[in-house]
């Protein structure tokens, strides 16, 4: 089983949100969530990711994160019954890390329910099946920014207006941690953090 790559990137499709990794020769095509997709680096420079290897009878589909974190919890996710890797791809790509975490221990299944392809039912059997993970080292980061997580919604919608991804802006707000609820403050604070949009 492939549990790591480290190769150059031959080719990037963001439609599939897939790319091609050529190590030692051979050229490995790789399936990532979107915030892994929108920080690979341009072609011919060379990337690692860990790897979920999935084996079938009739295929091999290779799964690709930028930690190791990241990959316990996709695979995590599919733990669940109902949950393949294609939706726990989905939800790595809507989500950040830390705000499936929140979700999870603050069993919000309205919040998990608006990624496409779950329902209510789905989120609250997810939000169950996922508990495990609150006694996982996986947890002690998030458990760090769960309190800074409740940045306004306001400032959300505003850094997503301004052609941030939904990921983009939550891992920012996320990592910031002011006395303030009044969303100019986090908004200018965030792009601080953000730099210039390229």
């Amino acid at each position: 089983m492939i549990g790591w790559l480290s190769g150059l990137i031959k080719h990037k499709n963001a439609l599939t949100q897939k790319a091609i990794l050529a190590v030692n020769g051979v050229g490995y095509q790789v399936f990532l969530p979107s915030p892994v997709f929108d920080r690979l680096p341009e072609l011919e420079s060379p990337v690692e990711l860990f790897i979920h290897h999935v084996v079938r009878e009739d295929s091999q589909t290779l799964y690709g994160f930028s930690d190791a974190d990241q990959c316990q919890l996709f695979e995590s996710l599919m733990k669940s019954n109902g949950v393949g890797p294609r939706l726990a791809l989905a939800i790595l790509s809507q989500m950040t890390p830390q705000a499936l975490l929140q979700c999870v221990m603050q069993q919000d299944k309205l919040r998990l329910s608006q990624i496409k392809g779950i329902g209510k039912k789905m989120a609250e059997k997810l939000l169950i099946d996922l508990k495990s993970l609150m006694n996982t080292p996986l947890t002690q980061s998030a458990n760090l920014v769960a309190c800074s997580l409740a940045f306004p919604e306001d400032a959300l919608a505003a850094l997503t207006a301004l052609g941030y991804s939904t990921w983009q802006a939550q891992k920012v707000l996320g990592e910031l941690s002011l006395d303030s609820q009044d969303p100019g403050d986090w908004i200018k604070a965030a792009l601080v953090r953000l730099g210039p949009k390229q």
